[in-house]
């Protein structure tokens, strides 16, 4: 079973960065080799804070993968505006090519262009809304809820 290690991304400055972008660029490394699993935790309006992030540089598989999720408690429940934490970028939300990556309990806002590249994806329990562009080259993505 791999450690799983958090991330904080929190918009107030209070957790490790920022910006998704910043946290996810930072702690690239074989997730294989080191046996842990990432989880980039968000709060608070991260909303045009990070332009695309790409995923490039992890090597990760089933159980030593990523998550990106709200704090505990801000889970969407379907309604836009109705969490504290809200995602979205200037750009691509996500490029992943070939990781493990799951995207769970989001509300993502005000994005261009939707996922790329992406093959081993999964979004779960998301709300997406308010955003334009559209999904490009992607394989193998679970959507659910």
């Amino acid at each position: 079973m791999p450690t799983i290690t958090v991330v904080k991304i929190y918009a107030d400055g209070s957790g490790d960065y920022t910006s998704l972008k910043a946290g996810w660029d930072a702690n690239k490394t074989n997730l294989v080799t080191a046996d842990v699993a990432l989880e980039f935790e968000l709060k608070g309006n991260l909303i045009n804070t990070d332009a695309a992030v790409d995923a490039s540089g992890y090597t990760t598989d089933a159980t030593r993968n990523i998550t990106v999720r709200p704090v505990a408690g801000d889970e969407t429940d379907g309604i836009a505006g109705n969490t504290g934490t809200v995602y979205g970028t200037n750009t691509w939300i996500l490029i992943c090519r070939s990781d493990f990556i799951e995207f769970k309990g989001l509300e993502v806002d005000g994005f261009s262009d939707d996922f790329d590249s992406c093959s081993n994806l999964t979004i779960r329990d998301c709300l997406f809304h308010d955003g334009t562009g559209a999904i490009a080259a992607v394989t193998g993505a679970k959507v659910f809820n």
